[in-house]
């Protein structure tokens, strides 16, 4: 029977399964069976059938894969092991969406060219013709950033590409100098231990939220899921706090490497008078900045005196201000002159979040 003969006889059928020896057979107690060589009867050629009643399967190693985006771009793979490898996604996983003819997440898999018109229909596209935009002016690198959240894990190519843009980098700095951490993932295989990935934690106090959401906002690029509750038990008491952590990433274990000796123990980098910018400044004093005497205190507790006595300086030869170095429980904090206040603010104030001005002394 020819493919356009069982094309035809399929379209009065109810039902049809695609085994892995590239035979169609119907299961509607006919007898026919028709082999096609080289081809592929996709369901957007198929009219009268339920999506939901085709079934595809396919166990080849060597089967080629088409990979489809949301915005129609298109990839292809020569088997399924090099596109799970490539996407970071189980060949398991693969099979199950082209066996459901579904997406999954922001990719569709085929076994053969799809139409795109098709993918339209089934809602997976979120963009046409009509609305990409080819506009081809030169932008800020990083200022077109886009949210990545809920998008799957990138694949180890794309992760090694990854780099911060100049903005964000100036807020995870801030960040780093307060209240934020990098974890690093110890990975064991084989018998070696694998650390050249890290990622970035940032938790604040519920009545902080707004805060949080603010920077979280900023650095979704480079996160995978949404801020989360966390409750803990401190003096018998119930706390609750927000955190968000970012991706996995080898951009973040260069950072680790500035901001953490060789023990783990965090430090003020030596390079502090470059990174200490305007808008790190701004997060740094939004995390460990507190009104104190008509002037601010930075509550640099965990570091040590000649770290702070390194940050103290920078801020002095930078933006000279009037800075004093007081013992809070024996540990080192920084106080910002009342005197150098109007300057600060008018140094940090386009970078503060609103729920934030109250530590410059706006009221």
């Amino acid at each position: 029977m020819s493919t356009l003969k069982l094309n035809n006889f399929l379209k009065q059928q109810n039902i049809f399964s695609w085994t892995s020896n590239l035979k169609i057979r119907c299961f509607n107690n006919s007898a026919i069976q028709g082999y096609i060589s080289n081809s592929f009867i996709h369901p957007q050629y198929i009219s009268g059938l339920a999506p939901n009643l085709i079934r595809f399967f396919s166990t080849k190693s060597n089967t080629s894969i088409f990979v489809y985006t949301r915005t129609g771009n298109l990839f292809k793979y020569s088997n399924f092991s090099n596109c799970a490898e490539a996407l970071g996604i189980s060949r398991t996983t693969i099979r199950k969406a082209i066996q459901e003819n579904k997406p999954y997440k922001h990719y569709f898999f085929s076994l053969n060219l799809v139409e795109l018109d098709y993918l339209q229909n089934l809602g997976f596209l979120v963009l046409n013709n009509s609305t990409i935009d080819n506009c081809t002016s030169l932008v800020p690198f990083g200022s077109n950033l886009t949210s990545n959240v809920s998008y799957s894990r990138f694949s180890k190519q794309y992760r090694n590409l990854m780099i911060i843009a100049k903005d964000k980098l100036e807020i995870i700095h801030g960040i780093l100098l307060s209240d934020g951490h990098l974890s690093n993932p110890y990975r064991l295989t084989r018998g070696k231990v694998y650390n050249n990935n890290s990622y970035l934690v940032l938790k604040q106090s519920l009545s902080h939220f707004e805060y949080l959401w603010f920077t979280f906002n900023e650095l979704s690029h480079y996160c995978s899921g949404y801020p989360v509750l966390k409750i803990s038990k401190r003096n018998n008491r119930i706390c609750y706090a927000v955190e968000f952590v970012t991706r996995t990433l080898p951009c973040f274990m260069e950072l680790r490497n500035i901001y953490y000796t060789s023990e783990g123990i965090k430090k003020i980098p030596e390079d502090i008078y470059n990174i200490i910018t305007p808008r790190a400044l701004a997060h740094l004093i939004m995390g460990d900045g507190e009104a104190r005497n008509f002037g601010l205190g930075l509550c640099t507790h965990s570091y040590t005196i000649p770290d702070v006595v390194r940050l103290m300086n920078a801020l002095i030869i930078r933006y000279d201000f009037k800075c004093t170095i007081r013992f809070h429980n024996n540990q080192p904090t920084i106080y910002i002159s009342q005197h150098s206040m109007k300057q600060l603010r008018l140094i940090v104030s386009p970078f503060i979040c609103s729920s934030m001005l109250y530590k410059l002394g706006f009221r």
